[in-house]
C-alpha cells in the first residue's frame, strides 16, 4: 500500500477514483496503518477509501501545536487538496473527536458517519492517562518518555452538531478508555444509528477484531453509500 502527500499530510488510498469516498480518521497512538484491513476491503467494494497519518503520525510530519482543532484544520487542507466533496468519515479514539468536530462543521459534506472507541461529549470525565497528557510539561514528558518495546507492550496489554445521517456506533466491549456506556450515548445520540459492540473487544477495537469489524464497515457502507449512489 503506497504513502502519497497532500497537504501536508501523508495519506494511503484505496479503490476507484470514482468511488463514494470515505475519510479514515486514526487515534492515539496508532496511524493509518490501523486500517490496513479496511481499506482493501473498501476499495473492493467500490468506494474511495483514504487514509491519513495525522500530522506528527506515521509519515506525517509534525505540525505544531499538537491540538485537536489543529488536525481539524488540516483534515480540512487535506479535504480541500484531494477535491473531496462529500465522504463518510470512519472514525477511531481521538479521530473521533477530530473527525466528528470537522463533521459538525461541515454538515453538508458529510455522507455517514462511523464512530469507534471514543468520547465526544463536552462533560465527559478525561481518564487518568489523557489528563496527564493535556497538562502542559507533564504531556511533553510523558510522550518523550516513551520507548518503542515497553511502549508496545502496554498497548498490547490493554487488548482482549446534529448530523442526520446515517451512524454506526462500533465498539470493543472491553475497552478500558471508553465504556460501553459511552457507545450506547452515541447511540441515544444519533436516531436510527447503529450499534455493534465486540464483546471480547478491547480500545483497539479493529486490531483485536480485524476481520468482523472490517466486515461490519464495508457492509454498513456498501448499503448507505454504493447502492444509493452517494
Amino acid at each position: 500500500m503506497n504513502v502519497a502527500r497532500a497537504a501536508g499530510l501523508a495519506y494511503r488510498e484505496e479503490g476507484p477514483a470514482d468511488g463514494p469516498p470515505a475519510l479514515l480518521v486514526h487515534g492515539y497512538p496508532e496511524s493509518s496503518y490501523m486500517w490496513h484491513d479496511a481499506l482493501p476491503a473498501l476499495g473492493e467494494a467500490g468506494m474511495r477509501a483514504i487514509a491519513p497519518d495525522l500530522a506528527g503520525y506515521g509519515d506525517s510530519e509534525p505540525d505544531p501545536p499538537g491540538t485537536w482543532e489543529r488536525h481539524v484544520e488540516s483534515l480540512q487542507r487535506l479535504v480541500d487538496s484531494l477535491e473531496l466533496s462529500r465522504v463518510a468519515v470512519v472514525t477511531h479514539d481521538w479521530g473521533v473527536l477530530i473527525g466528528l468536530r470537522w463533521a459538525c462543521d461541515h454538515p453538508a459534506s458529510v455522507t455517514a458517519l462511523v464512530i469507534s472507541d471514543g468520547g465526544f461529549f463536552a462533560d465527559r470525565r478525561w481518564h487518568d492517562l489523557a489528563n496527564v497528557m493535556r497538562t502542559p510539561g507533564d504531556g511533553e514528558r510523558l510522550v518523550q518518555s516513551y520507548e518503542r518495546e515497553p511502549f508496545g507492550q502496554a498497548l498490547r496489554g490493554l487488548s482482549p452538531g446534529r448530523l442526520d445521517v446515517p451512524a454506526l456506533i462500533l465498539w470493543g466491549g472491553q475497552d478500558q478508555f471508553a465504556g460501553v456506556k459511552m457507545a450506547q450515548r452515541f447511540a441515544d445520540e444519533l436516531p436510527g444509528s447503529e450499534l455493534k459492540v465486540f464483546e471480547d473487544a478491547g480500545h483497539f477495537v479493529w486490531d483485536d477484531e480485524p476481520q468482523r469489524t472490517t466486515e461490519a464497515l464495508v457492509e454498513f457502507l456498501s448499503r448507505h453509500l454504493v447502492r444509493t449512489g452517494s
